[in-house]
């Protein structure tokens, strides 16, 4: 039976845990419990009883630089200009909304009203090829969000327009459909309509945007091999 101290062992057996908890989900640092030592670093703080004085900082072989980023959330694709007529099943309106700079989305939510049926949210970029990002069909009962992986997340570059494409079905079929024999148009009320998705992103400078691009190509390479 080994002679060393009950707490370096104590000290060694955590620092393996630590470090086996990390590496297979993100290569990083955890510093503990002075971590404001690499506070540019992904960091795992804990708390430690206070006979382990000696345990400072567990260290795993790479690192991943944290940058704080600021998330948007902002309605894109508004479309004001609503006609819907009475009794009609699938009536369809687009909107569209132009990134300033390169994006990373990390999630989208279409927003209708009673009479929404169907929303698809999609990317023409600068060099005018087009992309359908996302489709979801509607539910006035549902409201949900739909939060991407970040390893099929869109990235898209400065400059690409977002293109919101909305259906309205104002026919008997539609179960929220107060009366069908009216007409609809936009407004604030539930029996008004809106058409617009809400979208989520973080900027990223051309430096950063190249690098994630070719790590999502280098996991596609990966996947296909």
């Amino acid at each position: 039976m080994s002679s060393a101290p009950l707490k370096d062992l104590w000290a060694s057996w955590i620092s393996r845990s630590i470090i086996e908890l990390i590496l297979p989900l993100r290569p990083a640092v955890a510093c503990a419990p002075e971590w404001a030592r690499c506070p540019d670093l992904l960091t795992l703080a804990f708390l430690l009883p206070p006979f382990l004085p000696e345990i400072r900082l567990f260290t795993a072989p790479t690192y991943v630089p944290w940058k704080e980023r600021r998330l948007i959330s902002a309605h894109v694709g508004d479309d004001e200009d609503l006609d819907i007529p009475a009794g009609e099943s699938n009536v369809r309106h687009d909107g569209f909304y132009r990134l300033k700079e390169n994006a990373h989305i990390t999630a989208f939510q279409a927003h209708l009203h009673n009479l929404g049926k169907r929303q698809c949210l999609g990317a023409i970029f600068p060099d005018n090829s087009k992309e359908i990002l996302s489709c979801a069909d509607w539910d006035f009962g549902w409201h949900i969000v739909y939060n991407y992986e970040d390893t099929v997340a869109p990235l898209l570059p400065k400059g690409t327009l977002l293109h919101v494409t909305s259906w309205h079905d104002n026919s008997d079929a539609n179960r929220w459909n107060d009366d069908s024999t009216n007409w609809a148009g936009f407004g604030q009320r539930s029996s008004d309509e809106m058409s617009f998705s809400w979208v989520s992103w973080y900027e990223l400078n051309d430096e950063e945007f190249e690098a994630e691009v070719d790590e999502r190509q280098a996991l596609a390479d990966n996947n296909n091999n």
